[in-house]
């Protein structure tokens, strides 16, 4: 999994953790997305099935999305990568950290 990739998962685990997950993803995904002015507001809803298909690093994963799901859209930006929306890279400190240590250990495997 390329840096990129990885990058952009962090960037929509954030609203995996409610409800129906791909719905609640992509919806949120979406909106931030229009909020925001983002560029790519159509890599949502493949992302988010990515990351709902998460098995290796699901449960730092999970905490990561409730910790994301819980930021106002002020904590929100659009990526300089690819254009999608994600939380700010202070927001969630602990909770992304793990969940990049779990994907350097899983060597990118979701």
């Amino acid at each position: 999994m390329t840096a990129s990739r990885i990058f952009l998962a962090l960037l929509l685990l954030a609203a995996v953790a409610a409800g129906c997950r791909r719905d609640a993803c992509t919806k949120n995904c979406q909106l931030r997305a229009k909020e925001l002015g983002c560029s790519h507001p159509e890599r949502c809803a493949p992302t988010c099935d990515e990351v709902r298909q998460a098995t290796a690093c699901a449960t730092t994963m999970k905490a990561y999305m409730q910790c994301a799901l819980m930021q106002p859209k002020e904590q929100w930006v659009c990526s300089s990568d690819d254009g999608a929306p994600t939380v700010r890279e202070a927001v969630c400190g602990v909770e992304r950290e793990g969940v990049l240590n779990c994907l350097q250990k899983s060597n990118g495997k979701l």
